[in-house]
This record gives C-alpha cells, sequence and structure tokens, in this order.
C-alpha cells in the first residue's frame, strides 16, 4: 500500500488522510442513500413552525421526542458507522454506513445528534455527553 501522508505529500498526517476518505464516503454514499431519504420522507409532517405560523417541514426527534423543522434534524445511524483510521477499517465502515435498512436509522433533533456523537466518540452514556456538553458551553460564554 503507498502512503498517502508526510512532507511532500497532499496529506500532511495520516489523520488528514483519513478524515478525507471518511468525508468522502459520507459525502458521496451517505448523503445520498436512497434508504437514508426514504426514511425522511415517510417521518416528516407538516407542522406550524414557519415565519408566522406558515406549515413547514418537520420531524419528531426520536430521543427529546419534540417537533422540530426538518432542517434542524439528521439521520442517526443507531449502530454507528464507527472509525475510519486505517485501511483495515475501510470495509466495516463501509459496511455499517451503506448496508443498512429503515431500522438501523433514526431521525435526531441536531442538538440531540450532538450529543450522540459526543458520547459515541468519548465512550459516555448519552446522560454525562449532555452534562459535559453544557458545561463547556457554560464555560465557553463565561469567557
Amino acid at each position: 500500500m503507498k502512503i498517502m501522508w508526510g512532507e511532500d505529500k497532499p496529506w500532511k498526517t495520516k489523520a488528514k488522510f483519513w478524515a478525507w476518505v471518511r468525508s468522502g464516503l459520507r459525502r458521496s454514499v451517505w448523503m445520498k442513500h436512497p434508504i437514508k431519504i426514504d426514511h425522511i420522507k415517510a417521518n416528516r409532517y407538516k407542522a406550524p413552525l414557519g415565519v408566522a405560523g406558515k406549515d413547514v417541514w418537520c420531524c419528531t426527534c426520536a430521543i427529546c421526542n419534540e417537533t422540530h423543522r426538518q432542517t434542524n434534524c439528521q439521520v442517526d445511524h443507531i449502530q454507528p458507522a464507527g472509525k475510519l483510521n486505517s485501511i483495515e477499517d475501510v470495509m466495516t465502515f463501509v459496511e455499517r454506513l451503506a448496508f443498512i435498512d429503515d431500522s438501523d436509522i433514526r431521525i435526531l433533533c441536531k442538538h440531540c445528534h450532538s450529543i450522540v456523537s459526543y458520547a459515541e466518540r468519548y465512550g459516555l452514556t448519552f446522560e454525562k455527553a449532555r452534562d459535559r456538553k453544557e458545561e463547556i458551553a457554560k464555560r465557553k460564554r463565561s469567557k
């Protein structure tokens, strides 16, 4: 296998190379995944959350159970696609990213999705991740 990172390469580090690969797969495979798109269409509805109470497309978050504008929601893999830091990770990542059905995904509001992602990254419960993120936000506001 050729090494794609280093001083004379387009990616200076291994991490930057694998971030580029991960991003490319998400953009090309996940963003246009027909099951994801069908899931959104099947779970959205019109609600008066627009300007002056105008009906707009909305979804209900699977965690907080609140109604949010569709633009403030994201589709989450219930079982994360996982890491992609080496060639050995590629097949597992692609399988979890692409080989899904409707029962493998859920709609979350962006806030809950960020907490779920943080929890997965740091091996925390949802509640601990939410508390940490709130504490970080408090510290940032007080600066």
